[in-house]
């Protein structure tokens, strides 16, 4: 069975000046930017990664400790 596990990743994407201005903005569109980089694969992991710990769920694995890498 799957479960979630939440993680914040480190990653870096090349952008046009155009899609900076609209990420910067905060609304929909540059938040469909970012969905459509991550979505076509647009992107390097290249820095850190982290998976906090947290307790399970009946849809969430537990994790005991944090985990923490870096690319």
């Amino acid at each position: 069975m799957k479960k979630a596990v939440w993680m914040r990743l480190g990653v870096t994407v090349m952008l046009s000046e155009r899609e900076i201005t609209e990420i910067e903005k905060g609304g929909p569109v540059g938040k469909g930017l970012i969905q459509d980089l991550f979505n076509i694969g647009k992107f390097s992991l290249d820095g850190e990664t982290y998976i906090p710990s947290r307790p399970g769920s009946d849809r969430e694995w537990p994790v005991k400790d944090d985990v923490e890498y870096s690319y």
